[in-house]
C-alpha cells in the first residue's frame, strides 16, 4: 500500500507539470496589459505575440485576451522533446519563448507554446473508441465504463481515456477496491484512484462532487461522485485510467473485478 502511496504522488506530480491550456481573459476598468502580465505571470512579449497587439497602450476595458497555456521543464527533458510532444517544430517553440541558448534552459521553467497547438485537449487525443447515449454507467464489448459518453483514447504523459458526458452525470466505479486518494487536485476537479486487490490502480479525474473517502471498501458499480465541468473549454468530461505497479494499463484491457 504504501509504495502504492508513492506511486500515485509521482504521478500527481506528473498531473502538475502537464501543460496548462489557454484561458480568457477580459481586461478590467484602469488595467494594463503589463498588469496582466504580473497577474498571470507570462512574459509582456508572450501576451503581445498570443494575441497579436499592436498597441499595448490602447487596450480598452472588456478587451478579450488569451492568456498563454505552458509546460513546466521537468529534469531531464528537452525543447527538442517537450517540441515533439506538442506537436510543433523545436525552432518555433525556441523563438516563441524568445530562448537564446537551449542548452541553459532548467527544470521548473515555463516553456509556452504557441497558440494554434492549444486547440487541442491538455492531453493529446488520438482516436475516437466508442459513443454512446450520456447515461449513468456504460458496457462496450463486455467491458464495464465509469459513465456513458464518447470516450477517447489519450496519449502524451497521461495515459488513458477521456469520456465526454453530462454534468452532473454519476460516475461509477468499474473494480471493486480500496480508496486511496480522494480530494480535489488543480486543473483537474476532484479526484478518487482505488486499488484493488490484484493490485491495479483505478483513476477518476474531473468529478464535481465525491462520495467516498480515503479507506473505504468499495463494490464494483459504487457511485463515486458526479461529473463536473472542465473550467477551461466548459466541457463536462472523465479522465479514466489504470495503472499497475507504476505503469499505464490500457484502459480496454483492464480487469473489472
Amino acid at each position: 500500500m504504501k509504495r502504492n502511496i508513492l506511486i500515485l504522488i509521482a504521478f500527481l506530480l506528473i498531473l502538475q507539470a502537464v501543460f496548462t491550456e489557454n484561458r480568457e481573459y477580459r481586461i478590467q476598468k484602469g488595467e494594463t496589459l503589463y498588469r496582466v502580465s504580473k497577474k498571470f505571470k507570462v512574459p509582456l512579449d508572450i501576451l503581445v505575440k498570443v494575441n497579436g497587439i499592436k498597441d499595448a497602450t490602447r487596450l480598452k476595458e472588456g478587451t478579450k485576451l488569451v492568456i498563454p497555456g505552458y509546460h513546466i521543464m521537468e529534469k531531464g527533458e528537452t525543447l527538442y522533446g517537450i517540441a515533439k510532444n506538442y506537436d510543433v517544430s523545436a525552432d518555433l517553440l525556441i523563438s516563441f519563448n524568445a530562448i537564446s541558448d537551449p542548452t541553459k534552459v532548467k527544470t521548473g521553467d515555463r516553456i509556452y507554446i504557441p497558440l494554434y497547438t492549444h486547440t487541442k485537449n491538455r492531453i493529446n487525443v488520438v482516436s475516437v473508441q466508442a459513443k454512446d447515449k450520456a447515461g449513468t454507467v456504460s458496457t462496450h464489448n463486455g467491458l464495464l465504463w465509469p459513465i456513458k459518453g464518447t470516450r477517447e483514447k489519450l496519449r502524451g504523459k497521461i495515459r488513458g481515456i477521456l469520456i465526454k458526458s453530462r454534468p452532473g452525470t454519476s460516475v461509477l466505479s468499474v473494480s471493486s477496491g480500496v480508496v486511496i486518494w480522494s480530494s480535489p487536485y488543480r486543473g483537474y476537479g476532484r479526484v478518487v484512484f482505488i486499488e484493488s486487490g490484484n493490485g491495479y490502480i483505478y483513476g477518476y479525474l474531473g468529478n464535481s462532487e465525491i462520495y467516498v473517502k480515503v479507506g473505504d471498501e468499495i463494490a464494483i458499480g459504487t457511485t463515486l461522485g458526479k461529473l463536473g465541468i472542465n473550467a477551461h473549454d466548459n466541457t463536462a468530461q472523465l479522465i479514466f485510467m489504470v495503472y499497475k505497479n507504476g505503469r499505464p494499463v490500457d484502459p480496454y484491457k483492464a480487469p473489472r473485478i
